[in-house]
């Protein structure tokens, strides 16, 4: 599976570390939505797409929705995000 296009959307908010959420295309099929662009201490981080529920009790719990299974996949569409959120 190969990431053929990526789309991202940057937020105007100078207040957050949230600087862009990004959609990836694999292989010309299939999109999946979410993924987080942040800047902290001068490093841009991508961060999979995830749920977030508040319980009753106040509590919250996250989970990844999509991750990648093989560590080079993932790597490809970390830096495909990266590449599309600096031009």
């Amino acid at each position: 599976m190969k990431v053929t296009e990526v789309r991202v959307v940057k937020l105007n908010k100078d207040d957050s570390n949230l600087k862009a959420y990004a959609s990836v295309c694999f292989d010309g099929v299939l999109v999946v939505d979410g993924y987080r662009v942040v800047e902290k201490d001068g490093d841009v981080m991508v961060f999979m797409p995830r749920k977030v529920k508040t319980e009753e009790d106040g509590t919250i719990s996250r989970r990844n929705t999509s991750y990648a299974l093989t560590a080079e996949l993932r790597q490809e569409i970390v830096d495909s995000v990266k590449a599309e959120y600096l031009k």
